[in-house]
């Protein structure tokens, strides 16, 4: 994951859970993708990412989690594979 200066997210590498954000896509993406957020989360101010799933934190103060939950890793409260909020 990369963040550039005007708060744009791109993504990139193995994507078959969902840790992306990339709907549809589920094998290795080589070429950075940017990820959208609806215009109500405003900007990515910070993201964290790991094996089978990723974060983002938006100018509005919220959490956005999702890939492979199976060990309560996105913090929704079950062990749910979530894709990414839109």
């Amino acid at each position: 994951m990369a963040l550039d200066k005007d708060g744009n997210l791109f993504v990139f590498g193995s994507n078959s859970y969902g840790q992306l954000g990339i709907p549809g896509r589920t094998n290795k993406i080589n070429v950075p993708q940017k990820v959208f957020l609806s215009k109500s989360a405003g900007k990515v101010t910070d993201f964290n990412c790991g094996e089978e799933h990723s974060a983002l934190l938006d100018s509005n103060g919220n959490v956005h989690t999702w890939g492979l939950g199976i060990d309560g890793q996105l913090g929704h409260g079950n062990k749910n594979s979530v894709q990414m909020p839109t």
